[in-house]
């Protein structure tokens, strides 16, 4: 139950920052640093897709303390290391972006380490 709970935590927080992303490249632009930056605040202060983000992170928060009292930092934070290759596999299925093979050979690390965590904890 403990590693669910913990894997949700992480899935919430990648598609936070999927969907940040998604909606910067499709609605909001970079930030701008003239005499708009007001108007461009009120568009994202407006965007429901960036309040459903906050509402997400704030439930994967609450799901990441949740784990954290129930098994050892070390455990948890080497799960955490798994938004790295969600958010890399994300943006490839869903943002249309590039992933090398560098970035492949990593995420199998990270995951390699994890398991390693996890099995003799």
């Amino acid at each position: 139950m403990k590693y669910l709970v913990i894997l949700l935590a992480i899935l919430g927080i990648s598609a936070v920052q999927l969907i940040v992303k998604y909606r910067f490249n499709a609605a909001h632009g970079p930030v701008p640093a003239d005499a708009t930056l007001f108007r461009y605040l009120m568009k994202i202060l407006t965007d429901g897709w960036l309040w459903s983000a906050g509402t997400l992170l704030i439930l994967a928060a609450v799901l990441w303390y949740f784990s954290l009292s129930r098994m050892p930092l070390s455990v948890a934070t080497a799960f955490a290391s798994l938004v790295y290759p969600t958010v890399i596999f994300g943006s490839f299925w869903f943002l249309g972006e590039a992933v090398r093979y560098p970035q492949v050979a990593g995420c199998i690390l990270i995951v390699a380490g994890i398991w390693l965590v996890a099995a003799y904890s």
